[in-house]
């Protein structure tokens, strides 16, 4: 559970706790055309899709500020999350879920539950 939402708890939302994926190769928009550099980075705006075309907002300016405050806190790449290199908000429940055997979302295997 990362510190964003209702799991922040009151805590105001930070890019420390974000993964350092947001931005790279993917955007998040908004039902109000708010462009976001991931779904839980609604704290960091780039752009509205309703007054400018997605194309100008991923060359931007803003998106160019908010990769180079991600690259500041998280690196020149995001990391990676397997075995046995974690990332900071996996601590408290090392090792990632067995049934999968890394961390990574874009490569996870989940079996179907039936």
């Amino acid at each position: 559970m990362r510190a964003f939402g209702r799991a922040s708890l009151g805590a105001a939302p930070a890019v420390e706790d974000l993964c350092g994926h947001c931005g790279r190769g993917k955007l998040a928009i908004g039902p109000d055309g708010d462009v976001r550099p991931c779904v839980l980075s609604r704290f960091i705006n780039v752009g509205n899709v309703r007054t400018a075309p997605l194309s100008a907002i991923w060359g931007g300016s803003a998106m160019a500020r908010a990769k180079a405050t991600l690259d500041a806190v998280h690196g020149d790449g995001a990391q990676v999350c397997t075995p046995p290199t974690f990332l900071p908000f996996c601590k408290p429940c090392q090792p990632c879920t067995p049934m999968l055997s890394h961390c990574d979302p874009e490569t996870a295997d989940i079996p179907s539950a039936g």
